[in-house]
């Protein structure tokens, strides 16, 4: 068992590893590296099937949802990318989870053509940037949210 310091939070080694194969993933999708999703997906769910503890399990299944909704954003699949990334923030709402759904809601915007469903995807969109500045504490996307509001 692993001790944050700043949260206390006790982390077990298998979710310190399955969340490793999920952050591989994406810091790989963050430099447009090309990678195989399934070897990492599948590996971590090894992992998790072997954790006894729920909330660890809910924490990986959060990431997970994060990076796949990661994925499909940039694969041009909104929706679902908006779906995925909507399931992550219910499992586990942090700052992060409320910016990757921030940009795919802007992204939604951007590709929305229907003025009638404009207004209420701009209206959650807002929502999202809102919940994402409240949950960052320490500032880390306060430039990425200035820029999406914009």
């Amino acid at each position: 068992m692993v001790i944050d310091e700043e949260s206390q939070h006790g982390t077990s080694l298998g979710e310190l590893v399955a969340k490793a194969h999920l952050n591989i993933y994406s810091a790989d999708l963050e430099r447009g590296v090309t990678v195989d999703w399934d070897q990492h997906h599948d590996r971590a769910n090894e992992i998790l099937q072997e954790l006894q503890d729920l909330e660890a399990q809910r924490r990986v299944k959060a990431l997970e949802a994060r990076c796949a909704g990661r994925m499909l954003l940039g694969q041009g699949a909104t929706d679902t990318a908006l779906a995925k990334l909507e399931h992550s923030v219910a499992l586990v709402a942090d700052a992060e989870a409320y910016m990757h759904l921030a940009v795919a809601y802007a992204r939604k915007v951007e590709e929305c053509q229907d003025a009638a469903q404009l207004q209420p995807i701009g209206r959650r969109a807002r929502q999202i940037l809102e919940r994402c500045k409240e949950m960052d504490v320490n500032e880390e996307y306060a430039e990425q949210v200035k820029r999406l509001c914009e």
